[in-house]
C-alpha cells in the first residue's frame, strides 16, 4: 500500500514536470515568432526583380515594377535563387560579378504603366574598365539575354565582354562590341579551372563585332584544361581584330552565323585544338585576311558540312581528322599554302572531301595531301590557279594514301608543277575527268611513286611537254579515254564529246565513245551528281542521261 502511494505521487510529479517544460517550450517559440515578424524571409521560389537606371532606386529589393532599382549590380545583391532579372532599356555604366544562385539577365525592356516589354536596347558599359564587363563565377548556371555589352579595356588579364569560369552559361540575343584586351578572349574567355563537371556555354543568336585582343583571340576562347562543351549557333563574328577570332581548345559545335570580315594576325580565323570530335555547319568564313580555319592535332576530329569558305587570304589546313561535305572554297587568295592543305605525322590523319566545289582560288597549291590518308569524292575542282600543282600527293614525313572518286578536275592553270602530281605513297583515281587544265609541266598526271588510274578521261588539257601522263613510278591505266593515248585495257583515245567545255560542261553529250565504256570492278554506284551509273557505267565524272530506246516486247529477242 506504501508503495502503490509512492508510485501515485511520482507519477503526479512527472506530469507536472511535463506540463511546465511543454508551457516554457510553446511561450519561447510564440516570442520568437513576434520577434521575427518585421523581417522578410529569403526568398524560397523563383521571383522576378527590376532594374530601371532612369527611375529606380537602390533601396529596395527591386522586387516591385513600379519601384525598381536602378543598377544591375545592386539587383543582383537582392536576387535569390533562381530569380529572373528585367532591366529596362538605357546605357549601364558597370561591370558585372554574377555569383552564387542560379539567375536569368533579360534586357531590353520599356515600361508601359505596370507592364515591362522587351521592345529597347540594354548596355552594359564597363566605360574603358580594366576587367571584364561581365565575370561570372564558378558553380553558376546564368541565362543572359538581350543585352549590349561594351567598353571593357582588360590590360592584364584574359576577357572583355565576358569571363566564364566553371560555369554553365547560355548568352543569347546579345551583342558583345568594343571590348579590348591584351590576352585572349577580347569578347568571351571561358574556362573551367576549377575541374567543374557537365560544364556547358552556349552562345546563340548574337554578334560578336568590333572586339580588339593584342595578343590572342579577339572573339571568342575557349582555354585548354578540364573539359567543357561550346555551343556557338547563328552567330557572327566580324570586324575583329586579333591573333585570330576563334580559339577552340575544346569540343564544340557551331551552327549557322559567319565570320567574316575579320583582320587577323595570326594564321587563322578559327583555330581547333584538343582531342575532341566537334561540328561546324551551315556557316561562313568569308574575308578574312588570314586562312579560314586550321585544326590542330593528330586525333583532334573535325565535321564539316555546308561551310562556305570565300574570300579569306586562304583556306583549309588540317592536322588532325577532318570531314568536309557539302561546301563551297572559293576566290580564296594567299602566299602560304594550299587552299586545301593535309599534313601530320601520324598514320590516322585523314582528309575526307565530300560533295564540295573548290574554285576560284588563287593559291601556292589547291589540294595537298603531305601525310595520311585522304578521300576526294563527288567534287568538283574548278578554275582555279595556283603556283605548284592542283592536287599534290606526299612530300610529308609519312606515306599518303589517296583515292579521288567521281572528281572534276577542270579549267585549272597551273605556273610550273602537273595537274595531279604524286612524290610518295598510293594515289587511285576512279571515275574522274581531268579537261581544260593548263599546265607549264610536262604532263597533267605524274608519279614518283604508284599511281592507279581507272574509267578516266583525260582530254584537253595543255601542258608543257608533249604526253599527258608520265613518271618514274608506276603507273596503271584501264578503261580510261586518254588524249594521244595509252597502253592498257580498255582504253580508248577518242574525242569524248562533252556537252560545251567552253563553259565548263563535262557532262556526255550524245554519241559520246565513253558511254558504257568503262569497267565496274571498283567503280562508285552513282556519278558526282549521284545519278545511279549502269552496269556498264560510263567514263569520267558523269553517266550519262541522255535518252535510252526501249523496244516492245513484241520487237525484242526477234530472230530465229
Amino acid at each position: 500500500m506504501e508503495n502503490l502511494t509512492k508510485f501515485k505521487l511520482n507519477r503526479r510529479r512527472w506530469a507536472a514536470q511535463l506540463a511546465l517544460t511543454t508551457g516554457l517550450a510553446l511561450l519561447f517559440l510564440a516570442a520568437l515568432l513576434w520577434g521575427l515578424q518585421d523581417v522578410t524571409p529569403a526568398c524560397a521560389d523563383p521571383g522576378t526583380r527590376y532594374v530601371d537606371g532612369a527611375i529606380g532606386s537602390d533601396d529596395t529589393d527591386c522586387s516591385d515594377p513600379a519601384a525598381p532599382c536602378a543598377t544591375i549590380g545592386y539587383a543582383l545583391t537582392q536576387a535569390g535563387n533562381g530569380d529572373e532579372i528585367l532591366v529596362a532599356a538605357g546605357t549601364y555604366t558597370e561591370t558585372l560579378d554574377v555569383f552564387g544562385n542560379p539567375l536569368t539577365l533579360r534586357g531590353g525592356y520599356t515600361i508601359s504603366g505596370t507592364a515591362w516589354l522587351p521592345r529597347g536596347e540594354t548596355i552594359i558599359d564597363a566605360n574603358g574598365a580594366d576587367r571584364p564587363v561581365i565575370d561570372i563565377s564558378p558553380d553558376n548556371n546564368v541565362t543572359i539575354e538581350g543585352f549590349t555589352v561594351q567598353g571593357a579595356n582588360h590590360t592584364f588579364g584574359e576577357g572583355g565582354g565576358f569571363y566564364i569560369n566553371g560555369a554553365t552559361v547560355v548568352i543569347s540575343n546579345t551583342v558583345i562590341r568594343n571590348n579590348s584586351t591584351v590576352g585572349p578572349g577580347s569578347g568571351v574567355w571561358i574556362e573551367n579551372s576549377v575541374g567543374a563537371e557537365n560544364m556547358q556555354v552556349s552562345l546563340i543568336n548574337s554578334t560578336v563585332i568590333s572586339n580588339d585582343s593584342t595578343n590572342g583571340s579577339a572573339g571568342l576562347m575557349a582555354s585548354a584544361g578540364d573539359p567543357f562543351q561550346v555551343s556557338i549557333e547563328n552567330t557572327v563574328f566580324a570586324g575583329n581584330t586579333g591573333f585570330d577570332v576563334l580559339n577552340l581548345d575544346q569540343t564544340f559545335e557551331i551552327v549557322g552565323g559567319q565570320v567574316s570580315s575579320n583582320t587577323v594576325t595570326g594564321h587563322c580565323a578559327i583555330g581547333i585544338g584538343g582531342s575532341g570530335s566537334s561540328v561546324i555547319s551551315g556557316t561562313e568564313i568569308m574575308s578574312n585576311t588570314s586562312q579560314a580555319m586550321i585544326i590542330w592535332g593528330p586525333d583532334n576530329v573535325v565535321s564539316a558540312h555546308n561551310l562556305t569558305i570565300q574570300d579569306n587570304a586562304g583556306g583549309v589546313s588540317n592536322n588532325g581528322i577532318l570531314t568536309l561535305t557539302n561546301s563551297i572554297v572559293e576566290n580564296n587568295i594567299g602566299d602560304d599554302a594550299s587552299v586545301i592543305f593535309s599534313e601530320n605525322f601520324s598514320e590516322t590523319n585523314r582528309l575526307v572531301l565530300d560533295n564540295c566545289t573548290i574554285r576560284d582560288n588563287s593559291t601556292p597549291g589547291i589540294v595537298s595531301i603531305s601525310t595520311g590518308y585522304a578521300a576526294l569524292r563527288n567534287t568538283r575542282i574548278i578554275n582555279n590557279d595556283s603556283v605548284h600543282s592542283i592536287v599534290n600527293v606526299g612530300g610529308g614525313g609519312t606515306t599518303p594514301t589517296v583515292e579521288m572518286v567521281n572528281v572534276l578536275l577542270a579549267d585549272n592553270e597551273t605556273q610550273g608543277q602537273n595537274i595531279v602530281f604524286q612524290s610518295t605513297g598510293s594515289a587511285t583515281l576512279m571515275n574522274v575527268t581531268v579537261a581544260g587544265n593548263n599546265t607549264n609541266g610536262n604532263q597533267v598526271l605524274f608519279t614518283h611513286d604508284a599511281m592507279t588510274v581507272t574509267n578516266i578521261i583525260l582530254w584537253g588539257n595543255t601542258t608543257g611537254g608533249e604526253d599527258m601522263l608520265g613518271g618514274p613510278g608506276t603507273l596503271s591505266v584501264s578503261y580510261s579515254d586518254i588524249e594521244g593515248g595509252w597502253t592498257g585495257t580498255g582504253n580508248l583515245d577518242a574525242d569524248p564529246l562533252f556537252v560545251d567545255p567552253a563553259n565548263g560542261d563535262y557532262r556526255l553529250g550524245v554519241g559520246s565513245p565513253c558511254i558504257d565504256k568503262g569497267t565496274s570492278a571498283g567503280a562508285p554506284a552513282v556519278d558526282i551528281e549521284g545519278t545511279l551509273r549502269d552496269a556498264a557505267p560510263d567514263m569520267g565524272a558523269y553517266e550519262w542521261t541522255g535518252f535510252r530506246i526501249f523496244l516492245p516486247l513484241t520487237l525484242r529477242n526477234v530472230g530465229p
